[in-house]
Formats: C-alpha cells, sequence, structure tokens
C-alpha cells in the first residue's frame, strides 16, 4: 500500500507540473467548464421553480443533490475517466502490452498514469454550490453533519469509480465499447433529482442495481432530515456505504475479469 501512495504522489506531482506549464489556458478552460456546469444547473432550477418544488425537494435542496453529484464524478474521473480514452487506444493499437509489464498491478498503475487535474474545477464547483445550498436553508452543520457529508463524498466516488470501471472492462474483450459508457451514464441526469419522484422501477435500479442514489440523494436526505425514504425506509442511511462498497468491488472484479481475457492485437 504505502508503494502505491507513493507511486500515487509522484505521478500526482508530474501531472501538477505538466498542466501548470500552460497555466493560463488551464485556469481558462477550468472556468468555461465551472460556467458550463452552472447553465446545466440553471436548467435544472428553472424546471424545479416552474413546479415550485419537487415531492417537498425546493431548489435549493436540488441544487445540493446536483452539488454531490459533481464531486462524486470528479472523484471518480480524477482516476479514471482519461483512462477509457487511454486503454480504447492502447488495446486498439497494441500498445497495452507494455502496460502488463509493469512490476505493479495494471488498474493502480492505470489510475496513477492518468490522474486528471482538471477535476479540481469540479470540486471546485461542488463545494461552493454546497455552500450556497446549505447558508440559503439555514441548515446548521456541525461535526456529525461534515462527517455525513464526507461520507456522502467517499460513496460518490466509490459509485463513479464502480461506473467507470464497468465501462472499460469491456474494452479488453471487444476493442471498443463506447455504447457501454452511454449506458451506465445514461442515468447520471436522472440522479440530480430527488429519487421519490420517479417509479419504482427506476428507484430499485438507481438504488440496488446502478446505484446513484447513494451518491446524493441519501446522505442529502439525511443531513436535511427528508422523510422520502422509498422501500428501503431509514435502513438505507446505513446501507449506502455498504452497498456503494459493494458496487466498487464487483467493479474492480469485473475490470479484472475482462482483463484476463484480453489478446494483444500488436504484431
Amino acid at each position: 500500500m504505502r508503494y502505491y501512495l507513493h507511486l500515487g504522489w509522484v505521478y500526482w506531482k508530474m501531472h501538477l507540473k505538466k498542466t501548470w506549464m500552460f497555466k493560463s489556458s488551464f485556469i481558462i478552460n477550468r472556468v468555461v467548464q465551472i460556467l458550463n456546469y452552472f447553465v446545466d444547473f440553471a436548467l435544472i432550477w428553472i424546471m424545479v421553480n416552474a413546479f415550485q418544488a419537487l415531492n417537498g425537494w425546493n431548489t435549493y435542496e436540488v441544487m445540493l443533490l446536483y452539488a454531490m453529484n459533481v464531486m462524486g464524478y470528479a472523484i471518480g474521473g480524477f482516476f479514471l475517466d482519461r483512462t477509457i480514452l487511454t486503454v480504447r487506444t492502447d488495446v486498439q493499437s497494441g500498445a497495452f502490452d507494455d502496460v502488463l509489464t509493469k512490476p505493479v498491478s495494471p488498474l493502480p498503475y492505470l489510475c496513477f498514469q492518468n490522474l486528471n487535474p482538471n477535476f479540481i474545477a469540479h470540486v471546485t464547483l461542488s463545494i461552493a454550490l454546497l455552500c450556497i445550498g446549505f447558508g440559503s436553508l439555514g441548515t446548521y452543520i456541525g461535526i456529525v453533519e461534515i462527517l455525513k457529508l464526507l461520507l456522502g463524498f467517499v460513496c460518490g466516488g466509490l459509485v463513479y469509480v464502480g461506473l467507470f470501471l464497468f465501462a472499460i472492462g469491456p474494452i479488453f474483450v471487444f476493442r471498443k465499447a463506447d455504447s457501454m459508457r452511454r449506458v451506465l451514464f445514461f442515468l447520471r441526469e436522472q440522479s440530480m433529482y430527488p429519487l421519490s419522484v420517479f417509479p419504482l422501477f427506476i428507484q430499485i435500479l438507481m438504488t440496488v442495481i446502478l446505484p446513484y442514489a447513494m451518491i446524493g440523494y441519501f446522505p442529502v436526505q439525511s443531513i436535511l432530515g427528508k422523510q422520502d425514504y422509498l422501500f428501503f425506509g431509514r435502513a438505507v442511511l446505513y446501507l449506502a456505504p455498504v452497498i456503494s462498497l459493494a458496487f466498487c468491488a464487483i467493479a474492480v472484479w469485473f475490470f479484472h475479469f475482462c482483463l484476463r481475457r484480453y489478446k494483444s492485437t500488436g504484431s
């Protein structure tokens, strides 16, 4: 573990140096990225305002769901967003063989090699929206609430890491599997709304199968004291970390399952 942490730190410093060589471009691109997300949320804000509330969730409460989703995506994307493109390109060219010769496990090597500092913008935006949301609602944020928020970040990160890994795995078998990512991330936009507004089938799908609800809905629900717990009841607040960890663990197993079926395309 210590070796991998050191490896990650070395790659992180390397990526920061590469990024900061073009700091003006980096800053401008991140500002544009934040503005783009603000436009996306503005559309959600307009829709929620049109209905006054969504099953008891007002605009600032929906803002918290959006912020948690952005944070979870940032954590997963920080390690694996670039990895999807890298793996697809290297598998098709046969260059992925080089990864298998490294004296480290392929998954952590890929994560650290492809760290993406661009997700700093997502983290900044998420924190800003959380501060605005909780401040506007007048919600008391003490140590317990902060711990719940941090646990929500962890759950969101685990779910998105799992989604990315499920999207990467089939590339080793089919060489190209872009459609898998589109299928897995199809419900991402829906996860930015209160889950209780959707039919029971979608609730089950987004809680047990593709657990998007663990990213923002249940952590925010716990902090705000909302009562729409769906079919699990209050127990889901305690099951959320277990479901998130189990989903990520299954995704890691799936990644290695597909990796063992990789056949080089190189000459």
